[in-house]
């Protein structure tokens, strides 16, 4: 048989194999594996026919062969193969000059594409401008290719925290868009969803749950309420609900989306597991840690079965079970799972990716709960070598490790040290999100702890004064994050010596704990705790007893009799009462 049959034989297969490598994200994980082997022999196969025969025509149906074999593994997430599939066919075509603008157009969108899942935030901008100017090239400035390339870049942008830039090419994409059509399209809603994630990254929730609601008004009008498109943006709703504190409005959503998917998808479906997944960041976020858990083993055993235990969404799931753990105060099954999530995400990125970069951050918080302090400024400084090379050292995520690294310090006693990367987070945070963003706030919260630390009150009542005007104008007075800014202001005025005023913030803390996260979180537990000590201060043992019990009888229920945490109250509990028998 000569290598035209080989070819034809590899070309047929391809295509019967694309539909299932599409689906196959969300199909058996055997179809995957399947698709892998016919994709590495149809690779080798088209190097052999491109050596052998050397007309034009050869050549441009291998390199398409190769650029069908590369959009079945894209799809599987196979982005090794796919990277391989991409440039041989790519090769063929420029060394050859035999690639039409239209051809050029997709490789180019594609492999962008690549780049973007990938981690290369820099060759993806590169290749996604290539596509913009091959699309206008094709179709002219105004067409919808165009809107879905300038669409693209804004996406990388986003990634890379430059959210200006991105706001302005989903601009770009929507204004192409209401030019093409009079009407909106499913592709409109597409990009405000996107806009909607960039406005909540910056904090401006009610922007964002502005531009989701208007997706989901064009989805429910073009597909249904019952669509699981329109899921999806239910989540998101369900999610900025959640950054918001507001969290029946988010269980709300959270459920619409999960009834949908297990209705329309099944209950096996990966958007479904990423609903269980939300669900079960809620749950955490409320300190129902069983709910958590129920939750978070659903998403995994879908993934695991569909995906296998190697694929990098897997690895996601077990980063977010660990956090669930980390949350029980059982830091030792956390750090079994996120060094599970770890493993993969390291064989699976090579050279580094932010997904990467973010488990090393977890790990080193733990460790540092557990006063490892050398371990986890070692894998802190892991994750900053990640981000200031492919994030840069002014991104928002980048200002999240430069607030570890100075937690870490801190912890040490090397207070100097610790301001240095407060203010690096700071600068960081105030250039990309602006100085009234949630974010920002709570890194001047950090900065108020450390001076309060070293005794120079007066700039630490600045810095929490500013973080609680900040909060209380963008999240309000009853949000998770405002109480903890209560709790810090009222540490301050206790070091002051304004026990009344201080008396006043931790009582604002526990109302606030009470109504946001119930009277069964342990959030709400330490709130308890630090309100009983300011009543042991005042020599008032009496409420200081009162209070502690309240926080041993949550912490006793959630976290179990012999939680260190629940020690602790236990003790401080009979040294109260020590104090009232004498």
């Amino acid at each position: 048989m000569n290598n035209n049959y080989w070819l034809d034989l590899c070309f047929d297969m391809v295509k019967e194999f694309i539909p299932k490598g599409f689906d196959a994200y969300n199909q058996d994980y055997s179809i995957r594996k399947s698709f892998e082997e016919i994709a590495l022999h149809s690779i080798a196969v088209t190097d052999c026919y491109a050596d052998y025969y050397h007309s034009l025509y050869h050549k441009k149906e291998t390199a398409y062969v190769l650029y069908c074999i590369g959009i079945g593994c894209f799809s599987i997430n196979n982005f090794v193969l796919a990277s391989e599939s991409y440039g041989k066919g790519l090769s063929l075509l420029n060394e050859n000059n035999i690639g039409s603008i239209h051809d050029l157009m997709q490789i180019f969108n594609n492999t962008g594409a690549l780049f973007y899942k990938t981690g290369d935030f820099v060759k993806s901008i590169k290749y996604y401008t290539m596509a913009v100017d091959s699309c206008k090239k094709v179709f002219g400035e105004h067409h919808p290719a165009v809107a879905t390339a300038y669409n693209n870049i804004a996406l990388v942008y986003r990634e890379q925290g430059h959210y200006d830039l991105a706001l302005k090419s989903f601009q770009e994409a929507l204004l192409i868009e209401k030019f093409c059509s009079e009407t909106e399209v499913l592709s409109t809603a597409a990009i405000y969803n996107n806009m909607a994630t960039v406005l909540k990254e910056l904090g401006k929730f009610e922007e964002a749950l502005n531009f989701f609601r208007q997706a989901t008004e064009i989805q429910e009008n073009l597909l249904s309420a019952e669509h699981p498109t329109t899921a999806l943006s239910y989540n998101n709703i369900g999610v900025v609900f959640q950054m918001q504190s507001h969290y029946k409005d988010a269980m709300n959503y959270l459920f619409k989306a999960l009834t949908i998917q297990e209705k329309r998808l099944g209950a096996e479906h990966l958007d479904t597991a990423t609903t269980y997944n939300n669900i079960a960041l809620m749950y955490e976020k409320i300190g129902d840690y069983n709910q958590a858990l129920n939750y978070i083993e659903k998403a995994i055993s879908i993934r695991e079965r569909l995906l296998g235990e190697g694929h990098y969404l897997s690895a996601q799931t077990y980063n977010d079970l660990a956090g669930v753990y980390f949350s029980m105060g059982n830091y030792p099954q956390a750090l079994s799972y996120y060094f599970k999530a770890m493993k993969i995400q390291e064989n699976h990125f090579e050279g580094g990716h932010p997904a990467t970069a973010k488990t090393y951050n977890d790990i080193a918080v733990v460790y540092e709960m557990q006063g490892e302090y050398a371990k986890s400024l070692e894998f802190c400084l892991k994750a900053l070598a990640i981000q200031e090379k492919i994030l840069g050292d002014e991104h928002p995520i980048t200002a999240i490790t430069y607030n570890n690294i100075a937690l870490s310090y801190k912890m040490q006693g090397n207070y100097e040290a610790a301001l240095e990367y407060n203010n690096k987070a700071m600068l960081a945070q105030e250039k990309a999100l602006g100085t009234e963003n949630p974010t920002t706030a709570m890194t001047y919260n950090n900065i108020a702890v450390i001076y309060s630390e070293i005794g120079n009150t007066d700039l630490a009542l600045d810095y929490c004064l500013k973080a609680l005007a900040i909060q209380e104008s963008v999240l309000g007075d009853e949000h998770s994050d405002t109480a903890a800014t209560y709790c810090n202001l009222a540490d301050v005025y206790k070091a002051r010596g304004d026990y009344e005023i201080a008396l006043n913030y931790f009582r604002k803390d526990v109302a606030v704990c009470e109504k946001v996260l119930g009277t069964n979180h342990p959030d709400t537990a330490t709130a308890y705790n630090n309100l009983a000590f300011m009543y042991y201060e005042l020599s008032d043992s009496g409420l200081a007893v009162q209070y502690f019990r309240k926080a041993l009888e949550i912490l006793e229920k959630v976290l179990g009799r012999n939680h260190p945490h629940t020690v602790t109250i236990r003790n401080n509990i009979t040294e109260a009462e020590r104090l009232i028998a004498t």
